[in-house]
């Protein structure tokens, strides 16, 4: 601390250039993770990159002909439970199926046709935006209560004044009574459609008569986890069913290919940058330490006069310049940081 006392101006030069050097990096880093993170979360949003969906076969081609399968594999809401706490560290598991219903505002009210989706599992939460009210709760897809979450095109045709007029009140579909919770959002088709719990779903329409067997849906919190996902979700089929060829698994693997390797070049791209901003770094610090020396030959020619060994001057300088560099570190990290 005296040496550096000394020459108080090459002193705050030096640690200057180290401040701007680590600043530099920290906030090139900062802006890289930040960019990285927000094209994540546009992929999440707006694209089906990181979803994994599995359907039940129910036909199968034999010496070139299409026929039934003799054996269809159907899940039930046990496994849909079990798949979601198998994945509940990095993933959102749900199990849909569907069908056809007739509905009506009134028990007596001529029917209309809808399609019943019914949900079991664990869907994200932002997973369906809604014009008004709310989406299934999990307790109310648990307890498989008698609620849905309706299309905009059928609340429309319930004729009501306004859309938000039509929560609260109950839908009719074969004697049963169900209450409207939520709106869906507009991008939903023009087609009626509503939401209910699973086991509500094959209350008002059971199994059979040509309906397709539940599907799963897997959302994972990174596209690095698709792959490995998968063979996760393989090996349990192969648990439960003894075989995964009764499904067939639908992803985007080639976009997920692609974009896994946008971001190593990213990353490589990042870690280039960061690596010539810790050798110009570097190269200052060397500069001026070397100028330090030679600023200072009286001064080692003294000490070694009255007997200091060249390790001794060597660690005097060492101890100057880890010095600078850690308060210039210091404070770069903090000036980085904003």
């Amino acid at each position: 601390i005296e040496g550096l006392r000394l020459n108080p101006l090459r002193t705050l030069l030096s640690t200057l250039g180290v401040v701007i050097g680590v600043a530099s990096l920290v906030a090139i880093l900062a802006v890289g993770d930040g960019a990285e993170q927000w094209t994540r979360d546009q992929i999440a949003e707006t694209t089906t990159l990181q979803g994994i969906a599995a359907r039940a076969k129910t036909m199968e081609v034999v010496e070139g002909v299409r026929i039934g399968r003799e054996r269809v594999d159907t899940l039930t809401e046990a496994d849909a439970t079990a798949l979601s706490e198998l994945f509940a560290a990095r993933a959102h598991v749900w199990m849909t199926t569907e069908s056809s219903v007739r509905f009506g505002s009134e028990p007596d009210s001529a029917p209309q046709v809808a399609v019943l989706t019914g949900i079991a599992g664990n869907p994200p939460a932002d997973r369906w935006t809604m014009t008004a009210g709310r989406y299934l709760t999990p307790a109310e897809v648990e307890g498989g209560i008698m609620v849905a979450a309706v299309s905009p095109a059928l609340a429309d045709a319930l004729q009501e004044a306004d859309v938000g007029d039509v929560l609260g009140k109950d839908l009719w579909i074969d004697g049963e009574a169900v209450r409207v919770t939520g709106v869906l959002g507009s991008g939903f088709g023009v087609s009626p459609a509503l939401h209910v719990p699973f086991s509500a779903a094959r209350r008002l329409a059971p199994p059979g008569n040509g309906r397709p067997p539940p599907g799963v849906n897997i959302v994972v919190g990174q596209i690095e986890q698709v792959d490995g996902t998968i063979e996760e979700f393989r090996a349990w089929l192969r648990t439960r069913f003894s075989s995964d060829d009764g499904f067939t698994i639908l992803t985007s693997g080639e976009r997920v290919a692609q974009a896994r390797q946008a971001f190593l070049v990213f990353k490589l791209v990042l870690g280039a940058i960061t690596g010539i901003s810790i050798l110009v770094g570097g190269i200052g610090i060397m500069n001026v330490m070397l100028a330090s020396v030679s600023e200072r030959t009286r001064e080692i020619g003294i000490r070694k006069a009255i007997g200091a060994r060249r390790r001794d001057i060597l660690w005097q300088f060492l101890a100057e310049s880890v010095t600078v560099s850690a308060i210039g570190s210091a404070l770069g990290v903090g000036v980085g940081l904003v």
